[in-house]
Order: structure tokens, then C-alpha cells, then sequence
């Protein structure tokens, strides 16, 4: 309890500090990651790459990537130094800063290619690889800071979860199981009141935290995010890259970040899509500063053979149809290949090697099966 009520402390303390919420010079940043090897083993090393691209205000959104006329002439990396922008990379949680060993590449005004290569990957940690970009050097410290906290509420989150599935498994108490459910419940809760914090700081203009799946494990979650147009657009899933047949759940998200009655008086609507088909698209409405159209989708069984994309985007609405779209995001959850056929064990009765092939009067049968990797189907 004294390490829980440590964390509520220094929370606090990190969101009273975040009173500066200034407006950035940049918007429409747009950060993709993808992994060598998305289904790793442990003491695997794992490349990672990726590109941050800012949009072209004559084509999306109205971005601009700087005041200067001689911005035109500069590369994406060089304006960020400019403009005090920072790139941050985590590895293999956001507690972990590894960003002095992104190797970062520019040759164009609105694009920065990264890659980062793994030590040996240990099973037991989150296997998140997550860049962002954020605004100043102040923000930015208090920002990373609030993330290390996340990360370490995660994990013990993960913990929690580890130690359910043992309880099940041994058959303990319901007050022991309670106890369990309770404690990450409240871990839950300070993760997303962190996350909010996050989501409504303006110094946060983009990041993509990507998942690796390891050994036989459900990998931990996976998180995408950008600003446009002073709307912050959020996706998270709970699995981050799956194994052919799971299913995930998907939380997404438009968060309205501009300031008064900046937003003006029309109607706006959200919609979000999942292997393109339209699941949901929130009625017309006004959204205020500190609004949000969120929406959460459970999948079906994940198959590699689809996209596995979600995406979510806000439009303007005139005559109850969609227009212009105002900002959107996009994200794909990898989902590995299931090759690997369940075993059945020696150790399941009746069995043809202890000899007993039929009975006439069965009592029960024992069945067990292993599978490696994947999961196994009872239905």
C-alpha cells in the first residue's frame, strides 16, 4: 500500500505541474512503426523502424511545419531542432528512455525515418516499443515522467493478471480472488486518469506504441494517437499484435483540445471503421473544449488474411451527411499465423498406451492437450 499511495503522490504532483498547455506551431504528426520479427522468441533481437510524417498543409489539415520561408529548405529533423520539437523512444516500456539510441534519418522537409535494434528480448517485460513527439523540453520531461509512471502501473497490472490466472488454475479462496480484483481495479483506474492527462496536453503531438508478441504469451497493448486540427484522435488496443484467432478489444477516441469557442457553432460527427466497415457513426453534434466521441469495439476472431486496420475520423456534418473530414488515425493490429496443431498428451485416459483401447461402461474420460503456440479452441 505505502509503493500505491507513492504513485497516487507523484501523480498528483506531475498533473498540478502541467498548467502551461500552450498551443504547438505543429500538428498532423503521424508516427508508424512495424517490427523485423513481430512474433519473437525470447533472447530474440528485434528491429524496429519507422517514419514520423507531418502533413502537408495544401493537402490535409492545415499544418505547417514552420514560420521561415527557409523551413522550405531544411530538413524534418532540423525544423524539429529548430522548433524545440523532441523525439522520445521507450523500449521495452515507456519507464525505459532508449531515445539516444533511435538512429534518426531526414532528407525531406516532412518526414524522419528511425529504426532502433533490440538487446535480447526477455518475455517477462511489456516488449512496448513506443516513440512520440512532443512539443518543448519543459512538457516533455513532465510528460516522459508521467509515462514511466504508467509504465510501472502496467506492469504491475500485468502482475495482477499473472497471479489471477494462478488463482484460478489453484483453486484459491473467493476473498484472495477479490483481493486481486480490487487491487487491479484501482491500477486500472490511475492508468487511465494518467492517460486523460496525457490525451489532454496539446505538448503531446503524436506517438505509436507498438507491441511485440513473445513466445507464447498474449502480448501487452498497443496505443496510437495524433493531433489535427487541435483534436487529439486516440486508438488503443488491449492486444497489441495477436495470434491468428484472438480477439481484442479496441478503444478509440476524439478529444476536443481547442480553447473556448474556438470550435465555432457546426455540427461535427465521429466515424469509426474497423477492416472497412463502418461500426459506428456518432449523431451531429457541438463539441466543446474537453469533449470527446469515444466508442469500444470487441473484435471477432483475428485472421492474418484481413487488415485488421482501425481507424476513426471526424467530420464536419451539413444536412445530416459527412463532409469535410476535420482529422482522423489509423491503426493495424498485426495478427500472427496459428500453424502449429494442438497436442494430445500421453497422460489422457482412456489411452492406447496403457493398453486400453475401448470400455463398455466409461465412467469419464480424461482428455489433455498442449498446444505451443496459439490458442486452444474448446468450442
Amino acid at each position: 500500500m505505502k509503493s500505491l499511495f507513492i504513485l497516487f503522490t507523484v501523480l498528483f504532483t506531475f498533473i498540478q505541474a502541467q498548467a502551461d498547455n500552450s498551443s504547438s506551431k505543429l500538428g498532423g504528426v503521424l508516427i508508424s512503426v512495424s517490427a523485423e520479427n513481430k512474433a519473437a522468441k525470447s533472447g530474440d533481437v528485434v528491429k524496429f523502424s519507422g517514419i514520423i510524417k507531418v502533413l502537408d498543409k495544401d493537402k490535409d489539415h492545415g499544418h505547417h511545419k514552420g514560420k521561415d520561408e527557409d523551413d522550405h529548405k531544411k530538413t524534418l529533423l532540423q525544423i524539429f531542432q529548430k522548433d524545440g520539437v523532441g523525439i522520445v523512444g521507450t523500449f521495452p516500456s515507456e519507464a525505459v528512455d532508449i531515445s539516444n539510441s533511435l538512429e534518426l534519418t531526414s532528407v525531406r522537409e516532412d518526414e524522419i525515418k528511425f529504426s532502433f535494434t533490440t538487446s535480447s528480448i526477455n518475455a517477462n517485460d511489456l516488449n512496448q516499443f513506443s516513440v512520440k513527439v512532443y512539443n518543448n523540453h519543459k512538457n516533455k520531461e513532465q510528460l516522459s515522467r508521467l509515462a514511466q509512471i504508467r509504465a510501472k502501473i502496467e506492469r504491475r497490472i500485468l502482475a495482477l493478471q499473472e497471479l489471477k490466472h494462478k488463482s484460478k488454475n489453484e483453486n484459491w479462496s473467493a476473498a484472495a480472488i477479490a483481493y486481486i480484483n480490487k487491487k487491479t481495479e484501482v491500477l486500472n483506474q490511475l492508468s487511465q486518469q494518467i492517460q486523460d492527462n496525457l490525451n489532454k496536453n496539446e505538448n503531446l503531438l503524436a506517438e505509436n506504441s507498438y507491441a511485440l508478441q513473445v513466445d507464447n504469451l498474449t502480448s501487452s497493448s498497443s496505443q496510437i494517437s495524433t493531433i489535427m486540427n487541435k483534436y487529439r484522435f486516440l486508438i488503443n488496443s488491449e492486444i497489441g499484435t495477436a495470434i491468428e484467432g484472438m480477439s481484442t478489444k479496441i478503444n478509440a477516441s476524439v478529444l476536443n483540445l481547442r480553447a473556448g469557442d474556438d470550435d465555432g457553432d457546426d455540427l461535427k460527427a465521429a466515424q469509426f471503421v474497423f477492416n472497412g466497415v463502418a461500426l459506428y457513426t456518432s449523431p451531429a453534434q457541438n463539441l466543446s473544449n474537453g469533449e470527446n466521441i469515444s466508442y469500444a469495439y470487441t473484435t471477432d476472431r483475428l485472421l492474418p488474411i484481413n487488415s485488421n486496420e482501425f481507424s476513426v475520423a471526424l467530420y464536419h456534418v451539413e444536412g445530416n451527411k459527412l463532409k469535410k473530414r476535420i482529422g482522423w488515425v489509423a491503426q493495424k493490429i498485426p495478427v500472427m499465423p496459428d500453424t502449429i496443431k494442438p497436442e494430445w498428451l500421453v497422460s489422457s485416459s482412456p489411452s492406447s498406451v496403457s493398453g486400453t483401447l475401448y470400455v463398455q461402461a466409461l465412467d469419464y474420460v480424461n482428455l489433455h492437450v498442449q498446444d505451443t503456440f496459439g490458442r486452444i479452441d474448446v468450442a
